[in-house]
Parts: C-alpha cells; sequence; structure tokens
C-alpha cells in the first residue's frame, strides 16, 4: 500500500465545506485557492489529499452498507391507525446517487453518444 498521504489544511477546509453541500470551486474560493485555482475544481478533487480525505470520511465500506440498506427504504401510508410500509424508491436512489457522483463514480451515458435514426421516415 502506498503511504498516506496528509491533506493541506485548504483541502480539510474545503473538504468540510463541500461535504455541507457547497459547490467545490466555492468552498475553494472561500478557505484560500486562488481565483484561476479554484476554476478548475479538478487541481483539488483529483489530487492524491482529496483522495485521502473521501477514503477517510466516505469508505467504500460505508457505502456499500448505506447501499445495502437503502434497498431496503420504506415509507408509511394510510393514517396512524391504519398503514403499511411500501418501498420508497425515490429516497433509495437520491442518497446512492449523491454518494456515488462523491466518490467519482457516476459515468455520464450520454456524453458522446451519437444518435442516428432506425429508420428514415422521408423514403
Amino acid at each position: 500500500m502506498a503511504n498516506k498521504v496528509y491533506p493541506k489544511t485548504k483541502q480539510r477546509e474545503a473538504f468540510v465545506k463541500v461535504m455541507n453541500g457547497q459547490s467545490v470551486s466555492s468552498a475553494m474560493r472561500e478557505v484560500g485557492y486562488a481565483t484561476k485555482t479554484a476554476k478548475n475544481p479538478k487541481n483539488l478533487t483529483e489530487s492524491k489529499g482529496w483522495s485521502e480525505l473521501l477514503e477517510d470520511n466516505l469508505p467504500d465500506k460505508l457505502l456499500a452498507k448505506v447501499h445495502n440498506e437503502g434497498l431496503k427504504a420504506l415509507k408509511i401510508h394510510g393514517t396512524q391507525d391504519d398503514f403499511i410500509e411500501v418501498p420508497d424508491f425515490p429516497t433509495r436512489h437520491k442518497y446512492l446517487e449523491t454518494a456515488y457522483k462523491i466518490k467519482g463514480k457516476v459515468v455520464d451515458l450520454t456524453a458522446n453518444i451519437d444518435i442516428k435514426p432506425l429508420i428514415d421516415l422521408d423514403e
């Protein structure tokens, strides 16, 4: 295993802001990164220090646990005296999607797709 990298103070401060919902660029500017640097968030998010922060705070093992719990998310329908629990699919999807985005594990499947019609309607 590679030697542990210790994130710099600005990296840690920006990370906390991002984990609290702030955009990476905005967090970078607030903690003192140069405007030019903050315009390209990959300067931070592709650093070894950022990767360490992600793994320390959102380890894959925890995401897997939450993922498995999320497969069972329920919501209540009915009244206090007469209710049923049903799957809460939107909730399941939302928190998993957010976690995977933060981890950089979401692939944009729409990028560079060349869509061609199956038939020519003018023929």
